[in-house]
């Protein structure tokens, strides 16, 4: 079974007949032209090299009759995604078809989320809570109890600390997919690693805000209520850390998220 089909699976996905039969029907397309190359993408590559083996068995057979045909992939275009940055494909429901009519492809492609903008949240982000750690710091640094700042106190430095890992964490992730999308090189798992740092950190850090300021930054008049608010705005429209962590981890299993 081919990667991509194995993928289908793992989404849930349940597997037909066609789902076996596809690849051998691909074959007889490929070898009906005797082609040297086939261009395909990096998730068709297992199609051509069952095609091969099915040539040189057939050949093996009955004679030299087909060319055994190699795969040719362009790096640029190694991965056609979706309008939702994954993989396109029609049963992932994210492809964009050829009779659409206006309203239905207006409809996607304002759907399309592109790295750039993905990187440009996460840079948002990290800008969001970079600031309210430095609020918070500032807040608890004057705030005393017991005729001590609470900024003192073990579990509030604590707190602020891991904070603080997390906001570096996520300029780390953020620049280095900024980077890359700068260069022109392939950044798609450095986006991803940057998208679920910015949505989880976005969530733990404004809660620690809320926590540490005692209550007070729900309150519209007091400026951690705004980069509160900017914090979940972000998250919520990254998306799902879950998914997209399912999505990775897919992904490493599959080989594609592994550094050469």
């Amino acid at each position: 079974m081919c990667i991509r089909d194995r993928d289908k699976i793992a989404r849930g996905i349940t597997p037909v007949w066609a789902l076996f039969s596809y690849p051998v029907l691909m074959a007889a397309d490929i070898l009906l032209y005797q082609a040297n190359l086939v261009p395909v993408g990096k998730d068709q590559k297992q199609h051509v090299e069952i095609t091969r083996d099915i040539a040189v068995r057939f050949n093996g057979t009955f004679g030299e009759t087909f060319v055994l045909p190699e795969p040719l992939i362009a790096d640029e275009i190694a991965l056609i995604p979706g309008v939702d940055g994954q993989k396109m494909s029609k049963s992932y429901g994210n492809a964009i078809y050829i009779f659409e009519t206006e309203k239905e492809l207006k409809k996607k492609v304002m759907r399309i989320v592109t790295e750039h903008l993905t990187v440009a949240l996460c840079a948002h982000q990290l800008g969001v809570t970079d600031t309210l750690l430095r609020q918070t710091a500032a807040y608890t640094s004057e705030r005393k109890q017991f005729g001590v700042p609470i900024a003192t106190f073990q579990a509030v430095g604590n707190r602020a600390a891991d904070r603080f890992i997390d906001v570096e964490c996520l300029r780390l992730t953020t620049y280095q997919a900024a980077s890359l999308l700068a260069s022109g090189a392939p950044a798609s798992v450095e986006v991803d690693i940057a998208k679920i740092w910015a949505g989880d950190v976005g969530h733990r850090t404004s809660y620690t805000a809320q926590h540490l300021h005692g209550g007070a930054g729900v309150d519209r008049g007091n400026a951690p209520w705004r980069y509160c608010l900017w914090a979940r705005h972000n998250e919520l429209t990254l998306g799902s850390t879950a998914s997209r962590l399912a999505s990775l981890g897919q992904r490493c299993a599959n080989g594609e998220a592994l550094v050469d």
